[in-house]
């Protein structure tokens, strides 16, 4: 039939799987749809009983989507009649693709291997208007792809078809939900301007409020899994009706990120004036604001700019106004312009970013609580390292002396329990032997050899009392030794972690978010050096406590 027909052959995401179904489209109309009673039987997301008919009239194949179905010819829509041709790529329902072979006058050799499944998804996104060109895969200098777009452009790919029956499962739930792949960063940068990572996100739309959510690539695979669990049991004819919590396609309202403008502050750095006019841009690089902004430099000796500062600062929000207006006004104060200070200038830019407030989320907490400012509320920034790490209620140095001098009074007293040890392990082995005669010989008893008989020396009784005074010394003596060595594998264990400490520095990039994680790592690695050096001290003194008291009491009981 194949050899007269012209045919589709699905392809699959597997390609072990592809190429196994054939359907003939014989000559005249021939249905396709889920419908048993179709020429061409198809099953699948999206599919409906009667999805389209396809014609076959003189060796010219013609397909034609019933109303409100999907169908795709070469990563196009469709909505009326289209004439196929040979080797067409067809995708109807969410996302079932199948493979053209026109009738055998139009057959080639041409090798069908290369219309794969990810070829499908290439070209659907490319009628999309997304590619690799528009990622900047080329942007590096020896002309290569850089390896973090393409591994961009690969999860796009991959994920399209997941998204397509995520909708339309969306649509046959009626959770009125709208799911689209875009790329965060796509035209982001940072205050350098350089460009930042990119990566995949899912813009999730309610078709009937407008309320919009942003969901990373990990959480929509997750949600994904939920949502078949939930469409299965739709399909089973179970009630799909759940929480809020239990519903995946359900998120509470939050804050979107709008777009973000670069102020460069050059002209700061020369104490000049700076008025600007300029576009809040999104991620795709379109305009969603203007910003307009003035920087004044208040004296000769330089007042300026978010530089240091432990938080963001916000505006008050504007709620219900198409063009609204945001005035603010904030002075920051250098009080020591330093050289890293200028230096920031010269090659940074101030972000401002744009936040959009959906009705039901939180505002965005604007206070300055945790902010130096001067007496007339001017917020003071270029703040000295030390500074920072002691208003984050550290003083490292102090400390890192006090715990260095406990450290070396330890090893002195470590030392001196060394020599302690070995004088009681040189008497251990002289008590092990006597110990061992005590147990070995008994009295009246004679040695017979194979040669001649030889009388045994007798000795005199060994008393219950002299097995009891060796038995306890050597029992206190076992119990010490393995209570130092305990504390010598403690020892070790803390040394590592002081010589980690000693050598754990600072970052050399005047970066407040850098210094307060290195300040913050450090308190815990202080805190935890402390606390096991206190514990391996208290842990000795107890163990030894304890050996002299049952010591005491074994003495006291055989007196």
């Amino acid at each position: 039939m194949m050899e007269k027909f012209p045919y589709l052959v699905n392809i699959n995401e597997d390609p072990q799987l592809s190429g196994v179904l054939k359907y003939v489209i014989q000559d005249g109309f021939s249905d396709i749809g889920q419908s048993s009673s179709n020429a061409i039987t198809l099953r699948g997301l999206g599919i409906l009983d009667k999805h389209a008919t396809v014609t076959n009239t003189g060796g010219k194949v013609t397909i034609t989507p019933q109303d409100n179905c999907k169908v795709i010819v070469n990563g196009v829509p469709i909505v009326v009649k289209t004439k196929l041709q040979h080797l067409d790529r067809i995708i109807m329902g969410s996302n079932n693709a199948y493979l053209y072979i026109g009738p055998p006058a139009n057959r080639t050799n041409e090798d069908l291997s290369r219309y794969d499944y990810d070829f499908v998804q290439s070209e659907l996104a490319a009628a999309k208007g997304f590619s690799v060109d528009k990622l900047g895969a080329g942007n590096k200098k020896d002309g290569k792809p850089d390896p973090s777009v393409l591994a961009v452009f690969h999860d796009y790919i991959k994920l399209m078809p997941l998204i397509a029956e995520a909708n339309q499962m969306s649509v046959e739930l009626k959770k009125d939900l709208k799911l689209e792949l875009k790329v965060k960063n796509l035209a982001s940068s940072d205050s350098r301007g350089y460009d930042l990572q990119k990566e995949i996100i899912v813009k999730v739309t309610h078709n009937i409020t407008n309320q919009v959510w942003v969901w990373s690539k990990s959480k929509f695979i997750n949600r994904k899994f939920l949502m078949e669990e939930l469409y299965q049991r739709f399909l089973d004819g179970e009630g799909v009706q759940v929480d809020n919590e239990s519903d995946p396609f359900w998120d509470p309202v939050e804050v979107l990120h709008l777009g973000s403008a670069h102020i460069w502050l050059q002209s700061l750095a020369y104490c000049m004036k700076l008025e600007e006019q300029i576009e809040l841009l999104n991620s795709e690089g379109k305009e969603e604001a203007i910003l307009l902004i003035n920087i004044i430099p208040c004296s000769p000796n330089g007042r300026y700019k978010v530089y240091d500062l432990p938080q963001s600062l916000y505006t008050k929000p504007a709620w219900k106004n198409v063009n609204p207006k945001l005035e603010e006004l904030t002075q920051f104060s250098a009080l020591n312009t330093s050289h890293e200070l200028l230096n920031y200038l010269l090659k940074n830019a101030l972000i401002v970013d744009l936040w959009g407030l959906q009705e039901g989320c939180a505002e965005l907490d604007s206070s300055r609580q945790d902010m130096a400012v001067t007496s007339k509320g001017s917020i003071i920034i270029d703040k000295p390292k030390a500074e920072i790490l002691n208003h984050t209620g550290l003083n490292t140095d102090n400390r890192v002396t006090e715990l260095y001098q406990k450290l070396l009074k330890l090893e002195q007293e470590t030392e001196v329990l060394r020599d302690i040890n070995r004088a009681l392990r040189e008497e251990n082995v002289l008590l092990k032997e006597k110990v061992k005669e005590c147990q070995t010989e008994t009295p009246g008893k004679t040695l017979k050899s194979p040669i001649k008989k030889i009388a045994t020396k007798t000795t005199p009784p060994v008393s219950k009392d002299s097995h009891a005074v060796c038995n306890s010394r050597i029992s206190c003596d076992a119990e010490f030794a393995k209570a130092l060595k305990a504390f010598y594998q403690n020892m070790n264990i803390i040394r590592g972690q002081f010589l980690k400490l000693k050598h754990y520095k600072p970052p050399e990039e005047d970066n407040v978010q850098l210094l307060r994680q290195f300040a913050e790592k450090q308190s815990h690695m202080l805190k935890d050096f402390g606390d096991q050096l206190e514990s391996s001290i208290s842990k000795l003194k107890n163990d030894v406590a304890l050996i002299i008291k049952k010591k005491r009491e074994r003495i006291a009981s055989k007196q």
